[in-house]
């Protein structure tokens, strides 16, 4: 009863759900990469209206100028059936500071293009024809994991030990 009670006064269940959760969400910076530069511009007004940044890169160019990932929180992919698989390490090399997620943007689901994707990422995918939930979601829960993971990462580091000098 004492649950039903509260959930009647929560904000939740005003209908200001949306609200709520927008406003303790964080902004991230998510990089598109893109073959041509028309391509994902739906994709970036979708991302920009759930609140995060965003900036649309030419895949070739991104992976020739060695651009900077510094800021960087999440980069999806758009991806093709013909795609050279070469390039995606290209983009792990040239982001080689930071581990950052990568999600595909996919046209479709196919067994195979989802294999030769977990070889390069273990965040997985969007079908193009996902809606803004969907895309919501994923990227939320892709950030979730990517900040778990190098939470433990860190708390798996061997103890520094300070020098006797360290204390004088």
């Amino acid at each position: 009863m004492y649950y039903t009670q509260w959930w009647r006064k929560s904000a939740c269940y005003e209908g200001n759900m949306d609200e709520t959760l927008l406003n303790h969400k964080e902004t991230q910076f998510i990089l598109l990469l893109e073959q041509t530069t028309s391509e994902l511009s739906i994709l970036e007004n979708e991302i920009k209206t759930l609140g995060h940044k965003t900036e649309r890169k030419i895949l070739e160019d991104f992976i020739k100028n060695e651009s900077d990932c510094k800021d960087v929180n999440l980069i999806i992919i758009d991806f093709f059936e013909n795609q050279d698989q070469n390039d995606f390490e290209k983009v792990k090399k040239v982001c080689k500071n930071k581990e950052i997620p990568i999600i595909f943007y996919l046209n479709k689901f196919d067994k195979k293009i989802v294999a030769n994707i977990k070889k390069f990422s273990k965040y997985g995918y969007i079908l193009k024809d996902s809606n803004e939930s969907i895309l919501e979601a994923t990227i939320e829960m892709t950030l979730e994991l990517a900040n778990m993971q190098e939470t433990l990462k860190e708390e798996r580091k061997p103890p520094t030990i300070l020098a006797k000098n360290d204390y004088e």
